[in-house]
């Protein structure tokens, strides 16, 4: 969004802080400017007391993440910050710049992604919030766990929307297969269509067998936990605090597999580590300490692992013309360069998490003996 003028901001800042209460302090605070809003400090050297979010989304989402923000910090999640309510009662103002919401600030730094410790302290957190926003969906529905002012049952059903997943990996295969057949017949003009075709048929056969995967672990959707997911999992959307990992936003959202987010972080963050099972093993001891994984989750997490994300979206930069050939091509080379580190990752990953299964289940039967 275009940068307000100085006056025209200042004046936008006034008229929002006049809507909450007094007591807070607001009207005499310094205000520092970051990329999704205002920091706010008694003074410019100390540190700031609140956050002020500038967020452009319909208000209806923006409302039912705040509703569910709300809800899992009342239920004891200190990884979201506190949303401070106007003197009207409401959680967030709607004006034509955009829609604002004020949280509670706390001290800390961005997290260092590529640190071995940081993936497992960030998929903690994740796992922390959604453990206190699991919802079980007894027929595909929310059926009384609803959020505050989310519509009813009828009009938002959970299996429908984890079908989505599923949908969408299928689609986002098919369509690799259109340019595949345009490059063979014609003939590759530059390395970026040269290595798409001479990899295609290994890499849609990947996606295919994960699929496979996804569609059995997925065919009782009733036994894996669906809910509200955090769809920002990029490092500027993580503070950390003296006390762990804290998660900045929750207004990008979206519904689906809890286990799903737990993939995509492995899958944006594991590569920094060259796809290391024992930073993997890590990260998955952490998230489950939290919240424990069933079998049906682990059969999703590593399909979906396995999925060739990134050779989708490669495909489609290049193909709506965002990104140039010669890069794109560096970066498909270097991603079937880790494929080598993946798959090895990957089977020790299975090989780990079914050898603990069988022990657990060992356990449960020595118990009840």
């Amino acid at each position: 969004m275009k940068e307000q003028p100085k006056k025209q901001q200042e004046d936008l800042l006034a008229q929002i802080r006049s809507q909450y209460e007094p007591e807070l302090g607001l009207e005499g605070m310094s205000a520092a400017k970051m990329k999704d809003g205002w920091l706010l400090s008694r003074d410019p050297e100390s540190e700031a007391g609140y956050a002020l979010w500038e967020v452009h989304k319909d208000p209806e989402r923006v409302r039912l993440a705040l509703a569910w923000q709300e809800q899992v910090k009342a239920k004891g999640c200190a990884e979201v910050l506190t949303i401070r309510k106007t003197s009207q009662g409401e959680s967030f103002i709607r004006r034509e710049e955009g829609v604002f919401y004020l949280t509670e600030w706390v001290a800390g730094t961005p997290p260092e992604m590529d640190k071995r410790e940081t993936l497992p302290a960030v998929a903690r957190g994740l796992a922390a919030l959604y453990k206190h926003n699991y919802l079980p969906v007894p027929g595909g529905q929310l059926s009384g766990q609803q959020l505050p002012g989310e519509p009813a049952p009828e009009e938002l059903s959970l299996d429908e929307q984890a079908g989505l997943w599923l949908k969408g990996r299928q689609e986002k295969l098919t369509e690799l297969l259109k340019p595949f057949h345009f490059w063979r017949e014609n003939g590759a003009t530059n390395d970026f269509e040269r290595l798409y075709v001479e990899n295609f048929p290994d890499l849609y056969a990947r996606g295919q067998e994960a699929l496979e995967k996804i569609v059995l672990a997925g065919a009782d959707w009733g036994n894996m936990p669906v809910g509200f997911l955090l769809a920002n999992l990029a490092a500027e959307n993580f503070w950390q605090t003296r006390e762990g990992i804290v998660i900045l936003r929750t207004t990008d959202w979206q519904l689906g597999p809890l286990i799903s987010s737990l993939a995509l972080l492995l899958k944006m963050y594991l590569p920094l580590q060259q796809w290391n099972r024992e930073v993997a093993r890590e990260t998955i001891r952490h998230y489950r300490a939290c919240l424990p994984l069933r079998p049906s989750e682990k059969q999703y997490l590593l399909a979906d692992l396995a999925f060739p994300s990134r050779f989708w979206l490669y495909t489609r930069q290049y193909c709506a013309g965002q990104e140039k050939a010669p890069v794109l091509a560096e970066k498909l080379k270097n991603y079937l360069y880790e494929l080598t580190w993946q798959d090895q990752c990957l089977t020790d990953l299975e090989q780990w998490l079914w050898e603990e299964e069988e022990a657990e289940q060992e356990k449960e039967g020595r118990e009840k003996l």
